[in-house]
């Protein structure tokens, strides 16, 4: 399975690469003008991030299924399992599209954008999920806010950029080779934000985090980092577990503590009354 895992990922890494390199010099305008300069930039930055969705998606996935099938231990079990209503609604509509279109005698538009729009439900759900966060109070402390606007920023961008394409697109101003390549991109970007920024809150719901296993072993294993930083980023996430468990434990004897003084003021005012 190592072998199967290093072919899918390469060949993903190749083809995103190529082809997402190839979408952005065939759109760039040039280095004319200012204007031209920052277009060709933009685009530059966009084919290159999505090249990037293509191997990372693969890996998501089959992470998604290992800890679906209980192979990443309880914690990712329930999460796999708190996403599975819509990620099961999403494939059964990715799928009867695709029999629309097999089905259908009029040949495929490439102006056509539906194949991107399973994945624009999937961002939604992603920047709903953050949204959620804002409102969450772990420990009794609210999360700053500040810092996951920080964080959606570069996406919203990118999805500005992608929606901008798209419009582009309907307009048919786009070949079928670009038009694959945007869609089949924006899927991607979207069910990789989705996947993460739900695995974001269900940690601060359940204050809880843990590594997984399965992308501790894809990049230890089937493609292993020189720098070791897998290792260094498991052992990060492991020690803030940590801690989180020692605040949450605080937290835990501060409210016993105050529940107990409540009743005491109770009795005592129950007592003068007398």
């Amino acid at each position: 399975m190592r072998t199967v895992h290093r072919v899918m990922f390469s060949s993903l890494f190749v083809i995103g690469l190529v082809w997402g390199l190839g979408f952005a010099l065939s759109l760039a305008p040039g280095m004319d003008t200012i204007e031209s300069i920052g277009i060709s930039i933009a685009l530059g930055a966009f084919g290159l991030t999505s090249a990037a969705f293509w191997p990372a998606g693969y890996v998501l996935i089959c992470d998604y299924i290992h800890s679906r099938l209980d192979k990443n231990g309880a914690f990712y079990l329930k999460y796999a399992e708190s996403l599975q209503k819509d990620l099961v609604i999403s494939v059964i509509g990715a799928i009867l599209l695709f029999l629309v279109y097999w089905l259908d005698s009029a040949d495929y538009s490439s102006s056509g954008i539906d194949i991107a729009f399973i994945g624009v439900p999937l961002l939604i759900g992603a920047f709903y999920s953050l949204i959620q966060c804002c409102r969450l109070k772990p420990f009794g402390n609210p999360v700053a806010k500040v810092v996951f606007l920080k964080k959606t920023l570069p996406a919203v961008m990118y999805f500005g950029v992608a929606i901008g394409l798209l419009i582009k697109n309907s307009s048919g101003e786009l070949s079928f080779p670009q038009a694959l390549f945007l869609q089949i991109s924006i899927v991607l970007g979207g069910l990789q934000s989705y996947l993460g920024c739900s695995l974001i809150q269900y940690s601060l719901t359940k204050e809880e985090v843990h590594p997984s296993p399965f992308i501790e072993y894809f990049y230890e294993s089937v493609i292993p980092s020189q720098s070791g930083i897998t290792k260094k980023v498991a052992v990060d996430v492991r020690l803030t577990n940590q801690r989180w468990k020692q605040r949450k434990s605080e937290r835990s004897a501060e409210i016993r503590h105050s529940q107990k003084s409540s009743k005491k003021n109770k009795k005592n005012n129950s007592r003068d009354r007398k």
